[in-house]
């Protein structure tokens, strides 16, 4: 388990982390999603990080189990409480609880430092906008990424208690990360924009814009070869198709389909071509590849990148 990025000077000091896998530290000992086997317990720890208030039990118990009436809903949080106990006052002081009682709810209990990776995440965020040079800048949108292990505890980021707060911060990381490349490709450090659009797509496979900027990086470090086969393709699924009429699958998604017009015209256009004999997916012309400063800037499908979906390799 890596140390975290935030400083623990004091025995009052609790860092959490919940990018990714969830984890606490303090100067006593960490806590893993693993050590810490209860993952009803790291979804209350999480809920009540989030929210940074006290929570009543019973909309703790209707979030977490879609179940604010059921004694039995509430009871199980109890019984979660008193189970996790032991665990956490191995890292922590044994006299102050990490989740107190406050009233007919929960808190993080009010005696500790708490510091979490959400809370530096946006402050790098906010630093690195505020930043007019783009050195510092891309330091602080380094520090930014490198804290983003993945959504916000990501076995429950599909959850609808945390869907809106791991989006928020899986779109901040896009924005973040697309920014970071950017600058390093203006400062030319493609090493850099190699390295990091690769940490990108490890995490968010579906960024066109990081796509683009990784082709961009093997070409201007001469790896042309390695642009092509590996990032030149573009998958779509038949929705994306308007005439449906031979189609299995005759689903009508709007979008999709305003998408594949506009992929229509950069045919037109010789920007990108069809590929495969029902033309199921677009891809960079030779001369594209070969140019990138002479073809259309491929993150302007960042945009779509939800809608589209990469495929390493040739069909």
């Amino acid at each position: 388990m890596k140390q975290p990025c935030a400083e623990l000077t004091s025995e009052k000091d609790v860092y959490i982390r919940l990018f990714g896998e969830p984890e606490i530290h303090t100067l006593k000992g960490q806590l893993s999603a693993q050590t810490l086997n209860s993952p009803k317990g790291w979804r209350l720890i999480s809920y009540l990080v989030i929210h940074k208030r006290p929570m009543p039990i019973r909309t703790i118990a209707e979030a977490l189990s879609n179940d604010s009436e059921s004694e039995y809903a509430q009871n199980a949080l109890r019984v979660v409480m008193s189970r996790m106990k032991p665990k956490l006052e191995s890292i922590l002081d044994p006299k102050n609880s990490l989740v107190v009682n406050a009233g007919y709810g929960y808190r993080i209990n009010d005696f500790y430092h708490l510091i979490t990776d959400l809370q530096e995440f946006e402050r790098y965020i906010a630093n690195a906008k505020a930043q007019p040079d783009i050195a510092p800048r891309i330091e602080e949108y380094k520090k930014a990424v490198k804290l983003y292990r993945g959504p916000v505890y990501r076995e429950a980021s599909h959850e609808h208690w945390l869907l809106a707060t791991a989006e928020h911060y899986a779109i901040e990381y896009l924005f973040a990360v697309n920014q970071l490349l950017k600058d390093l490709a203006e400062l030319k450090d493609y090493q850099s924009v190699q390295h990091f659009a690769a940490k990108a797509l490890e995490i968010e496979p579906g960024n066109a814009e990081a796509v683009y900027w990784m082709i961009y990086a093997l070409i201007k470090i001469g790896s042309v070869q390695s642009a092509q086969a590996e990032y030149d393709e573009y998958k779509l699924d038949p929705t994306y198709e308007p005439d449906k009429h031979e189609a299995d699958d005759k689903t009508v998604v709007p979008e999709n389909e305003r998408v594949f017009r506009i992929l229509q015209k950069y045919v037109k256009l010789n920007l990108v071509v069809p590929v495969g004999e029902e033309h199921t997916g677009f891809q960079l012309p030779q001369a594209a590849v070969c140019n990138l400063d002479l073809t259309v800037d491929i993150a302007a499908l960042g945009a779509y990148s939800a809608l589209l979906h990469l495929k390493s390799g040739y069909s």
